[in-house]
């Protein structure tokens, strides 16, 4: 059976200070680089087939680290790069939707995964792009492989797996350095989802 998981990056300065990020490429604060090591120790007892790992640092760092726990090398992905949020890259919700009010009130809309960031991509481009690395995901027949990735692009990944609308994405909360395991079984389940048990203390740590 093949067993897919879902990883997303740990913090950097804009996900602690709640700022937009997409394609900008933040580096890790050094409490995301302690959640990336301690959800790939987390990992350490998994032999993993491949690793899939988006190209931006936040991501590659942890793709890196679980790397050395094997002998392979990680798969750099242009698909799984995170949504391009356009004008938004840097700004705070506030002014966001003080600066671009027509396009919040049509975010908030059913036309919701067809509304292009100012500038950027809308939820159904990212999901074009996903399909990519749907079909590789699909031609596993066994083993277990790691897809390090954003926010967005895992969510909307997790709704393709799982054959859910694009527009489920909102029920789904995937927090910072957070594991999701999805089992390919006939139909794919979901064995574990936003696991941070290991994250406990690392502000301390």
């Amino acid at each position: 059976m093949t067993r897919v998981y879902l990883i997303r990056h740990g913090e950097t300065s804009y996900n602690r200070d709640n700022i937009g990020l997409g394609r900008a490429d933040i580096p890790l604060t050094e409490m995301g680089r302690r959640q990336s090591m301690l959800a790939v120790d987390y990992l350490k007892t998994i032999k993993f087939t491949a690793i899939y790992t988006s190209p931006a640092r936040r991501a590659g760092y942890l793709a890196d680290l679980l790397a050395q726990q094997g002998d392979l090398l990680p798969e750099y992905l242009s698909s799984l790069v995170e949504m391009d949020v356009g004008e938004t890259e840097g700004m705070n919700l506030i002014d966001v939707a003080k600066r671009f009010p027509d396009f919040m009130e049509e975010w908030r809309s059913l036309n919701q995964p067809r509304i292009p960031m100012p500038g950027g991509e809308s939820l159904t481009d990212v999901q074009q792009r996903v399909n990519f690395i749907f079909s590789i995901l699909k031609s596993y027949k066994d083993g277990n492989i790691a897809v390090v990735s954003h926010n967005f692009v895992l969510k909307i990944l997790l709704c393709k797996l799982l054959n859910l609308e694009i527009a489920s994405f909102n029920s789904i909360a995937l927090s910072l350095a957070s594991i999701s395991v999805i089992e390919m079984l006939p139909y794919p389940r979901i064995s574990s989802l936003n696991e941070t048990c290991y994250l406990e203390g690392a502000s301390t740590g």
